[in-house]
């Protein structure tokens, strides 16, 4: 009976320290999420790391800064710029695709919009939007401002941005983490880090 308790004690210790463990808890936030295989492709390239308790948190705005830090690492930008901003030292802004909120502000800790992620990663794939903003059919498009329109209808017809299942875009909302996943998984193409890849943006 006493060999009965200590093994039963044991695996319950066990199962306590498991489900604590970071592996355990990353697998259980995104296990049955829509992005986990995106997710975990851009945490095997190093572009998306795991939060200091394990988790991803997938369904969480990400933040100007973790936006820029996330291109730079899938893009493997390197380069500084001298920059005058007051509320950061430094930032990757040699490659121009993202500006200061004005008042010489960076607000690294504000955040995105989905058409402001879509316009800004437009930028930066180098290309000059040829899809008209009025083929978008999304039923909120009159809510999609005119500087990002464009960006977002030649996202949408290289299929690298959807909307959503009611037939939404949701311009306004915020990208989330997992949102960041699957549109740098559909703009990245084969990554750099595998053999014979190249990026010709």
């Amino acid at each position: 009976m006493k060999n009965l308790k200590r093994f039963l004690s044991g695996v319950l210790a066990g199962a306590l320290l498991l489900a604590a463990s970071p592996m355990a808890l990353a697998a259980s936030d995104i296990e049955n999420h829509w992005s986990k295989s995106y997710i975990e492709y851009m945490s095997k390239l190093g572009v998306m790391k795991a939060s200091s308790d394990g988790t991803y948190k997938p369904d969480q705005a990400i933040s100007r800064a973790e936006f820029m830090r996330y291109l730079n690492r899938a893009f493997h930008f390197t380069d500084k710029a001298n920059i005058s901003f007051s509320d950061v030292t430094e930032v990757a802004v040699a490659h121009g695709y993202i500006n200061g909120m004005g008042d010489n502000k960076m607000a690294p800790l504000g955040n995105l919009t989905r058409e402001q992620a879509a316009t800004i990663i437009g930028r930066l794939h180098k290309y000059t939007p040829t899809a008209s903003a009025s083929s978008l059919t999304f039923t909120d498009k009159n809510k999609i401002q005119s500087y990002s329109a464009g960006y977002i209808a030649e996202a949408v017809d290289k299929g690298y941005i959807v909307g959503y299942p009611d037939g939404s875009f949701k311009p306004q909302e915020l990208i989330t983490r997992a949102q960041m996943a699957k549109i740098l998984y559909a703009y990245m193409g084969t990554s750099l880090d595998q053999k014979d890849a190249s990026y010709t943006g």
